[in-house]
């Protein structure tokens, strides 16, 4: 069974929210919301709308409910949508004639039981917890990335540099299926593992090792999530932050 509880929150700083969560096939604007499945197959995502423009969470909106009726274990359909998505926001955008334009991150994860998928563009994350240890099981797309595989920057000063500009993302006039960092990970979600998938409004301001320490101390996913948003909350609470939590636990 899948028990998971969803946060998404405006966070102390900006008077509108960019993000846009997906838990189960259901899209979430705001607010908390928790549940579980005995299925152990299901969607889970984060949108991250970029720019703090006046209607950038349509990006994000728009993008997760092309994805929200999608079978977990269907990939091609999958990709399906996230062109799909893509299009709808470029035809939203010239109906409106905007032209700084839409874009938002995604990072959406398929679970099936103990194997799961994730499918990521931009800056948004997808974290395993296990035995008080997070892995990141996404890799970032931004050009302090491209940076870091270059091994241009030194290492003492990648944690205080900023991620700077996204190298992909949705909404990108030429984007293309093969921009998606889709990675297959088998026999990973074990029985007592957690799946922590965030926008940057968290992983931006809170480090891993404050990020493991709340989840160690949390009583459930629902004490983990709020937890979590409260922390990036006493960072400043400088960005939209929405946290998605997923347990894998026995019936």
């Amino acid at each position: 069974m899948l028990e998971y509880a969803v946060m998404v929150d405006r966070g102390r700083v900006h008077e509108t929210n960019d993000d846009e969560a997906l838990a189960n096939h259901s899209v979430i604007d705001s607010g908390f919301f928790c549940g579980s499945c005995e299925t152990e197959t299901a969607l889970f995502a984060v949108a991250d709308g970029v720019g703090s423009l006046e209607q950038s969470v349509i990006a994000a909106r728009e993008s997760l409910r092309r994805m929200a009726d999608c079978a977990p274990n269907n990939p091609e359909e999958i990709f399906a949508s996230f062109e799909m998505a893509n299009r709808i926001i470029q035809i939203y955008e010239n109906n409106r004639q905007l032209s700084d334009g839409l874009s938002c991150t995604v990072c959406l994860v398929a679970v099936d039981g103990e194997s799961i998928s994730t499918y990521n563009l931009g800056n948004s994350r997808c974290y395993r917890f296990r035995n008080g240890a997070t892995q990141q099981l996404t890799k970032d797309q931004t050009k302090k990335q491209e940076l870091i595989d270059l091994n241009l920057i030194p290492i003492e000063k990648i944690d205080r540099m900023q991620d700077g500009p996204l190298t992909k993302y949705m909404g990108h006039r030429e984007f293309d299926r093969s921009w998606i960092d889709y990675r297959q990970h088998t026999e990973l979600f074990n029985y007592g593992d957690s799946l922590l998938i965030c926008s940057d409004g968290l992983h931006g301001y809170v480090d891993r090792g404050s990020i493991e320490e709340t989840l160690l101390s949390a009583e459930d996913v629902r004490d983990g999530v709020k937890k979590l948003v409260n922390k990036a909350d006493e960072a400043g609470g400088i960005d939209n932050v929405t946290v998605v939590l997923i347990k894998r636990v026995r019936d």
